[in-house]
């Protein structure tokens, strides 16, 4: 866990690791292809080239007949396969440098993990070699028309076929090493170029940052925060999402005039973390998005967003509601003053007004009562 820490500060990094988590869903979608493709060609090969280079045993018919204390047996008419052991005795097997018991095509577990090394390359000409018919190479001394299993009482061939040979593993090595596995190489590639630009708009840290901020006021991920919370959330974020480190720097009225610009709906009094997300990273990306079939999806999308669909319909944006809560407050502030003065209350140094003893304990149902109160993120009234 001390070493993760590491990712925080090291940039390239995370780049990397950032890179490689926005690309599982692609290569989820990727590796579901390549099972597909092994399934299709195992299939395939289980059926032409399951009794290239047979041994006797290997499908199952052995005799009686125990071989010494190794608990091996003899296969009827020559080999001798130990049961306890993984190898054949020296002499008694058909398999070629190749075609053996770690390569073959003899179930459908082996053929997945044999066409699974062929992907990587590994030595997949030499199968193909041992696959092709016994005029190639050294396959007749391993093969004949009669050496293959006895299925239903007829001997069958024990070699394979150079056509099929060539034909399958030339358009398997063609698509799998050379466009499958490229666009798995591809997809990585073009998400580190766009994790690790640093000329586009917006980058990873900032959204990253804007994350984190969100967090101050919204500790529980409830992506829903008051509105009045927005501007001190753009007075933590720096450029461009937030105000921090805008040159000049913005007066009161500019800060108002920015959060209309950016008309972050509002939901009685609740601001959403997509939403908000969304209105500061198109203010400062460009021009308006035009409504078309994928934007429409896109907004479809946004209503599944966690917790957007128990909100209410927003009715205005944020900065209403904030000069809303701005104006109640500079009104209970300007009706606990009144009534002070209406009452000859008197204030001590500091401006605070000192209750005389017909008000050191206000009646509830008294009008004003409490009114003086600030909650927390909004303006306090002026003295």
């Amino acid at each position: 866990m001390r070493i993760l820490r590491i990712i925080k500060t090291a940039k390239k990094l995370r780049t990397i690791i950032m890179t490689v988590v926005i690309s599982i869903p692609a290569l989820l979608n990727i590796g579901m292809l390549i099972l597909l493709i092994l399934f299709i060609y195992a299939v395939w090969c289980i059926e032409i080239f399951a009794k290239v280079n047979y041994t006797p045993g290997n499908w199952g018919e052995q005799s009686p007949e125990s071989w010494g204390s190794g608990g091996g047996t003899m296969a009827p008419g020559l080999g001798r396969k130990f049961n306890s052991d993984f190898y054949y005795s020296p002499g008694a097997s058909n398999y070629g440098d190749y075609i053996n018991r770690h390569a073959n095509f003899e179930n459908f577990g082996m053929a997945l993990l044999t066409l699974a090394r062929c992907v990587t390359g590994e030595s997949f000409n030499g199968i193909m070699h041992d696959l092709m018919a016994w005029e190639w190479g050294d396959n007749r001394l391993r093969c004949c028309p009669s050496c293959g299993p006895i299925i239903d009482g007829e001997d069958t061939d024990s070699c394979g076929d150079t056509l099929f040979a060539l034909i399958t593993f030339l358009t398997f090595q063609m698509i799998m090493a050379y466009i499958v596995l490229s666009l798995a190489i591809g997809v990585i590639l073009e998400n580190f170029a766009n994790v690790g630009s640093e000329t586009k708009k917006i980058t990873m840290e900032q959204l990253e940052e804007f994350r984190e901020v969100w967090l101050k006021y919204d500790p529980k991920g409830t992506f829903v925060v008051p509105s009045h919370n927005l501007l001190a959330i753009l007075q933590q974020l720096r450029k461009p999402l937030g105000i921090v480190g805008v040159e000049p720097a913005m007066t009161r009225s500019e800060m108002l005039k920015h959060l209309g610009k950016l008309d972050v709906p509002d939901h009685g009094g609740f601001i959403h973390f997509m939403e908000t997300l969304t209105a500061v990273s198109h203010n400062h990306a460009g021009v308006p998005v035009p409504l078309c079939d994928t934007t429409k999806k896109i907004a479809r999308l946004a209503t599944r967003v966690p917790g957007i669909s128990k909100l209410e319909k927003p009715a205005h944006n944020a900065l209403t509601n904030y000069l809303v809560s701005l104006l109640q407050s500079r009104w209970r502030g300007y009706a606990m003053r009144k009534r002070y003065e209406d009452d000859d209350g008197e204030y001590d140094d500091a401006g605070v007004p000192e209750l005389s003893a017909d008000h050191q304990q206000p009646m509830p149902d008294d009008p004003g009562v409490g009114a003086g109160k600030v909650k927390a993120n909004q303006v306090a009234p002026a003295p």
